[in-house]
């Protein structure tokens, strides 16, 4: 079933905010953007990532959970109604019939703006006590 429609101007400020996600990521460390990039936009497990980095798997999850936190920190400050505000502003609507899953590559910026805010959103803010 088919939504209406958004607005050219809905289009255009949604695409603006993808282009502002770009900028914080181009921004952050580059050992945060490293594997950010390498995660959402290469779709690699934080294992393969290691390997190619030549890292403990552990730095690979600390490094992504440390720059996740500071892109939703500059998004929450950024957007006058804070992170309620740049959520909706980043979601955009799938065409119909989705993409496949694994074709991150033909969704382009979409894929990567799409792929850092569900991970911004849904990764815990606190890592759990470890044993």
């Amino acid at each position: 079933m088919r939504g209406e429609a958004p607005s050219a101007a809905e289009l255009t400020a949604r695409a603006e905010q993808h282009e502002r996600l770009l900028h914080h990521v181009r921004a952050l460390p580059e050992q945060h953007r490293v594997v950010l990039l390498l995660r959402y936009y290469d779709d690699l497990p934080p294992r393969a990532i290691a390997q190619r980095l030549g890292m403990p798997v552990r730095t690979v999850q600390t490094q992504l959970a440390r720059g996740l936190a500071q892109l939703r920190e500059r998004l929450d400050a950024e957007h006058p109604r804070g992170r309620a505000g740049w959520v909706a502003a980043l979601c955009l609507p799938w065409p119909e019939p989705a993409p496949p899953w694994w074709a991150p590559h033909a969704l382009g910026v979409v894929g990567i703006a799409t792929a850092a805010l569900v991970a911004i959103t849904l990764w815990p803010s606190e890592r759990p006590p470890t044993a």
